[in-house]
């Protein structure tokens, strides 16, 4: 679950596909959030929290052919309920 786009980590994506495909592992990708403005929280020199309206992106590309190169699947999530739909969690 991302919003796709590259901003931590050591290996670039490309990279993460190439080393997926070769160890056969199969990604399935899981665009979240909305596209536009969101709400961010942050702290201030208090140490209270606020929130400040962000820019949002999305790399659906990225997320598309992490998916489609090592034979997994992609989905989009805008909100709470659709990221319900792709996510099953299961207790033992």
């Amino acid at each position: 679950m991302t919003d796709g786009i590259n901003n931590a980590g050591y290996i670039d994506p490309i990279s993460a596909i190439e080393l997926a495909k070769s160890n056969g592992v199969r990604v399935y990708t899981i665009g979240i959030g909305s596209k536009g403005k969101a709400l961010y929280p942050e702290m201030d020199a208090f140490g209270e929290i606020y929130y400040r309206k962000m820019d949002v992106q999305i790399d659906e590309e990225l997320l598309k052919k992490v998916a489609e190169s090592t034979n997994g699947k992609y989905f989009r999530a805008t909100d709470g309920n659709k990221l319900k739909k792709y996510i099953t969690i299961s207790t033992i």
